[in-house]
């Protein structure tokens, strides 16, 4: 017996497994197989971070991101530029 909605149904065990998960009966078997566990997933590697620290300025708040080839710098309120500097020294 099984329920669908607010309907309950009856019908035999191997009509309604093979509804189910074809694969759910071996050939004459009345119980379902053991179902095998799924591969492990690989971790999620981790998304790179964009971490800004503040620069001294005397006209409102910049920041900067190191980035490869430069900096990524941010002016309030709102405009980004690229500043290169490949080794990193400002």
């Amino acid at each position: 017996m099984f329920r669908y909605l607010t309907d309950r149904y009856q019908c035999p065990y191997d009509v309604l497994a093979s509804a189910v998960d074809a694969g759910a009966l071996d050939s004459g078997a009345k119980e379902p197989r053991q179902r095998e566990a799924p591969p492990a997933q690989p971790a999620p590697t981790p998304a790179p971070q964009l971490n800004f620290e503040k620069v001294a300025a005397n006209t409102g708040s910049i920041s900067r991101a190191h980035v490869p080839g430069g900096w990524l710098v941010w002016m309030e309120p709102g405009a980004l530029a690229f500043y290169p500097d490949p080794e990193h020294k400002w």
